[in-house]
């Protein structure tokens, strides 16, 4: 794949691309502070028993 196919194809996409309602992003906001806590949690769990093992 060439560099001028690779701009059309791009450029074709960001042509087709559609901003997200405020439903869709306030969503995918929820989602994404719902995964970073998940995974915090996680850490702390995993740092909380290796400071009781050591």
């Amino acid at each position: 794949m060439g560099l001028r196919s690779f701009i059309r194809s791009a450029r074709r996409v960001l042509m087709l691309a559609v901003k997200p309602t405020r439903k869709e992003f306030l969503l995918l906001v929820k989602f994404c502070l719902l995964v970073a806590t998940l995974i915090g949690a996680i850490a702390y769990v995993i740092r909380l028993i290796s400071v009781m093992i050591g």
